[in-house]
């Protein structure tokens, strides 16, 4: 999986920069390649802390957008479990 996770952060220095048609394709790839970083969490900090905020974000921002739906996943998961709890 780490090489899953390299060629994920060598995909945003590729196609980061200030030509469009890179950012659309950066775009397109690292909405592709979401569910990665969603099933690897533990991978988040790594990933972040080898990206450049001033050249990398967009990719900086896809994380943190993973970072909103995984926690968004596991509150909707809690509310599930106090319901049926409640419903007992």
């Amino acid at each position: 999986m780490a090489s899953e996770i390299n060629k994920y952060i060598e995909l945003i220095g590729n196609l980061s920069g200030n030509d469009m048609e890179l950012l659309k394709q950066l775009q397109t790839e690292l909405s592709k390649r979401q569910e990665l970083i969603m099933s690897n969490p533990d991978a988040l900090e790594p990933v972040i802390s080898q990206l450049d905020m001033s050249r990398h974000s967009l990719g900086v921002l896809h994380l943190l957008y993973s970072v909103f739906a995984l926690l968004r996943f596991h509150f909707s998961l809690l509310a599930l479990v106090r319901e049926i709890s409640f419903a007992w």
